[in-house]
């Protein structure tokens, strides 16, 4: 049997990205994005059996920090929106500087519109955990939304130098770094301007 343990957070999202994966291969479609597989309505309030599991490794550990990360991207994969923030304000309550939090408040800020806080959360992660190529990634279409080309473009660079050198991307929507890799590569080249990769 797989040893999973829910403070951390690589293996959870690993094991949640596996098997929502086995349960809808079409779910994930956008890297980092957080949205709800589409259901039939009358299913929509039953959680699917990967779901149950993932939920019950996850309270394993309830209140750790690390565990109410992984709760709330589950809320947010759910749509479940007020949980998902609930759970992300949790775990920066019990632990500031846990960078996979403010990742998880930079989506949740994103996805309500609140842009200029989504970047903050962003920056905020790198500058706790300088090597989460998703957060790059996220914040360089924060900076292109702005026409901050050049902030963009760096972001891009970082998180293509992070995914060359193998560095293990968080939150991926289920993406392979290899196709990460080939993601960020695509949108560095859809900016106006000096092309260096």
């Amino acid at each position: 049997p797989l040893a999973v343990y829910p403070e951390t957070p690589l293996a959870l999202e690993r094991l949640a990205a596996g098997r929502a994966q086995q349960a809808n291969p079409r779910a994930a479609t956008v890297p980092g994005a957080v949205r709800a597989p589409a259901r039939r309505p009358e299913a929509a309030h039953v959680p699917s059996e990967a779901s149950r599991e993932f939920d019950g490794l996850l309270q394993m550990r309830a209140g750790s920090p690390a565990s109410l990360v992984g709760q709330g991207f589950l809320a947010a994969n759910r749509g479940d929106w007020p949980r998902a923030r609930e759970c992300a304000e949790a775990a920066l309550t019990r632990d500031s500087l846990l960078a996979e939090a403010h990742f998880l408040m930079g989506v949740l800020e994103t996805e309500n519109g609140d842009y200029a806080a989504a970047a903050e959360s962003f920056k905020r992660a790198l500058f706790m955990k300088p090597d989460l190529p998703m957060a790059h990634y996220h914040l360089a279409h924060l900076r292109a939304r702005e026409n901050r080309l050049a902030d963009a473009r760096r972001e891009f660079e970082n998180a293509i130098e992070l995914l060359e050198r193998g560095v293990d991307p968080l939150f991926t929507g289920g993406f392979p770094p290899e196709q990460l890799l080939t993601i960020c590569r695509q949108s560095l080249a859809k900016l106006p301007g000096r092309q260096d990769r």
